[in-house]
């Protein structure tokens, strides 16, 4: 996907996998306990040398072929063509489903590529997304933890 412009493009993916043992046999829920938290990092450099950074979630192993593929074709890119570069993957891949690892790549990728563009901008990502509505979120859990003792 090579793309002639003046705008800055993609010269660099790469991906970073992350693990973290959680103390105490980890935590869980009726389904069973997760011994570590892990995710992937996503980095995009710019033709400009900006750097962009995204999170995957899932498995980092599975997950890394799909950065792989998908981040050969972002190269030449340019970086505010995320919506487009997003799409022609889901078209081609449809027959991989509507969810699953290769949309949790697609996704770190698509969320470097904003930083990226907004760094570029010297704003804040949600300036690009219409503005930002607030400077808080509250936590929230959605879903019972428990530990390996069974404590809530």
């Amino acid at each position: 996907m090579q793309h002639v412009t003046d705008r800055p493009v993609v010269t660099r993916v790469e991906s970073f996998a992350l693990e973290h043992a959680l103390p105490d046999g980890g935590y869980g829920t009726a389904k069973g306990l997760v011994s570590s938290r892990v995710c992937t990092l996503v980095k995009v450099t710019t033709s400009d040398g900006i750097e962009g950074w995204g999170e995957c979630y899932g498995v980092p192993e599975l997950l890394t072929p799909y950065l792989r593929l998908y981040g050969q074709k972002l190269i030449g890119v340019p970086v505010d063509a995320k919506e487009n570069f997003a799409q022609q993957i889901i078209s081609h891949s449809y027959h991989l489903s509507t969810g699953g690892l290769h949309i949790a790549a697609l996704s770190g990728l698509d969320i470097a590529l904003w930083d990226a563009q907004a760094r570029g901008f010297g704003v804040p990502v949600g300036q690009l997304l219409g503005g930002i509505v607030r400077t808080s979120v509250p936590a929230y859990a959605s879903i019972g933890y428990t530990t390996a003792s069974g404590d809530l």
